[in-house]
């Protein structure tokens, strides 16, 4: 019976098996996993910044494309109110708050339409 043990045993390769070997093998796929989640969390959160950016580009060939009919529009209640501050002072006149209000927004909307389309042109 030691003889036929010793036959099996003796047909057995002789090779070590090297487990630390798959034992880093193994932490190496845990490694993948991991970066591989981290990628698939990144992967969406470029989508979304994807998207946010297409929006905002959007956004922006609006404002370009509505810049003119604004300017025309403050030019247009700039004349207006420049005639209507001339016949008043003429005339003697004091400028109604509600109407010199609605000058200086006419002002300040044509100041802002000029910052945005030079912050649009530097992008």
């Amino acid at each position: 019976m030691k003889n036929n043990i010793e036959k099996v045993y003796g047909k057995l390769p002789k090779k070590k098996l090297g487990l630390k070997k798959h034992k880093i093998d193994l932490s190496i796929v845990d490694d993948i996993k991991s970066k591989g989640d981290s990628i698939a969390e990144m992967i969406g959160l470029v989508r979304q910044d994807k998207q946010d950016v297409e929006m905002a580009i959007s956004k922006m060939r609006m404002i370009k494309t509505d810049y003119n009919s604004v300017i025309a529009m403050s030019d247009e209640l700039d004349d207006l109110y420049n005639k209507f501050d001339e016949m008043a002072y003429e005339l003697g006149l004091e400028i109604p708050d509600d109407i010199y209000s609605i000058g200086s927004n006419s002002k300040e909307l044509r100041r802002l339409t000029d910052e945005l389309d030079k912050l649009i042109d530097n992008i």
